[in-house]
């Protein structure tokens, strides 16, 4: 039966959870997730069916390529979520066609291009990906952190008071030196209200810096003022969120490794890197 292409707007979550289980249940940790885990993906990911496309084989998905819509803040790219192929029907071409169908989709919805992450370590993936026209941008780190290595520091600044707030401060000139992935941006935390916990630092009524986790640990954002840094801010902020959810440790995802400040106070806190990832962009042709 020849595979027909199709987007995801009259497929169910439940199918559409069971095909990605299905597509990684060969790997060496199998993912599995719950339903509900499933749409939190969506939501955090910013999952958009109708620039969502899978490969079908009578009712079953043989692959899929999730994609959200066009995202202003990352330069109207369409940012992929995921990508996979069930085991039985690899080597098939099928995420060559699957690509095919979201880049048409963005293209007619007005995006610039495409972005996603890959793990480096998987080098068919990076050159599937460029083959089909993607460039790596920057490389990302995965660090882990035991929540019970988390201390309060004893050499704090003087004054500094943290606070649970609802939501992410607007204005982040002084504190990113590196934008966010999509997956760790302001609409993904916003998405996964209410589980996700936002600390805010301030000083003198000022702030200093903020912290927000989703309720698995793993660590969305976390900035301190630029002239705040290296006085203990980011020590309380982690302290706090630990206190604010459940899980036994914290994960940071996609660092980007040029982001110095951040990938020290790491270092210095304990986190290890677990995995590299590249971030890849695609830039759609001129009409």
């Amino acid at each position: 039966m020849a595979l027909q292409i199709a987007d995801c707007r009259d497929i169910a979550p439940e199918r559409l959870c069971f095909a990605v289980n299905d597509t990684f249940s060969d790997y060496v940790v199998p993912l599995t997730m719950t339903e509900s885990q499933f749409v939190d993906f969506q939501r955090q990911r910013g999952f958009s069916p109708e620039h969502s496309f899978v490969a079908l084989d009578g009712d079953r998905i043989a692959g899929f390529w999730f994609s959200s819509e066009p995202l202003k803040s990352y330069g109207n790219r369409g940012y992929t979520l995921s990508v996979g192929t069930s085991p039985q029907f690899r080597r098939q071409g099928i995420s060559r066609h699957l690509f095919l169908a979201v880049s048409k989709a963005l293209n007619v919805a007005g995006a610039s291009g495409m972005q996603l992450e890959v793990v480096t370590s998987n080098p068919n993936a990076v050159a599937t990906y460029e083959a089909f026209g993607f460039d790596k941008i920057r490389n990302l780190g995965v660090f882990k952190l035991p929540k019970r290595n988390v201390k309060t520091p004893e050499n704090q600044a003087d004054g500094v008071r943290i606070e649970v707030a609802e939501n992410l401060p607007s204005d982040t000139e002084d504190f990113f030196d590196a934008l966010p992935t999509p997956q760790n941006s302001r609409a993904a935390v916003d998405g996964l209200k209410p589980n996700t916990c936002i600390v805010l630092a301030k000083w003198d009524d000022s702030l200093i810096g903020w912290g927000a986790v989703y309720a698995d640990g793993a660590v969305a954002q976390i900035a301190v003022r630029r002239d705040m840094r290296r006085q203990g801010v980011g020590r309380l902020l982690l302290a706090e969120l630990a206190n604010q959810i459940s899980s036994d440790q914290f994960m940071f995802v996609n660092v980007d490794e040029n982001a110095a400040s951040l990938n020290g106070f790491l270092t210095r806190v304990g986190a290890e890197q677990v995995l590299s990832q590249f971030e890849m962009q695609k830039t759609f042709a001129a009409a």
